[in-house]
């Protein structure tokens, strides 16, 4: 994979690695994605709440036994992925 980056960016990672903090600019960017997936993951229950308040003040409609399901499947895979960033945040 080839990354282009600015001069601004290219400095900020030398920086890093002479700080003695980074070994090399791939372990300053792996650090940087890594925060960025954590980040991602600490707002994505914002948006379910959002989505939850507005599932709420919609109309009732008839639901059938294949759309619980799915709805239980979206749910349950939603919980395994917020276990899996609390256990990697711990």
């Amino acid at each position: 994979m080839k990354v282009d980056l600015t001069a601004h960016f290219e400095r900020y990672i030398t920086e890093k690695i002479a700080s003695g903090r980074y070994e090399s600019a791939s372990e300053v960017l792996r650090e940087a994605l890594r925060q960025m997936e954590e980040r991602e993951q600490r707002e994505e229950p914002v948006g379910l709440q959002e989505k939850i308040t507005a599932g709420l003040a919609t109309p009732v409609r008839r639901v059938t036994a294949s759309g619980w399901r799915s709805k239980w499947k979206k749910g349950m895979a939603l919980a395994e992925r917020l276990r899996t960033a609390q256990q990697r945040a711990a």
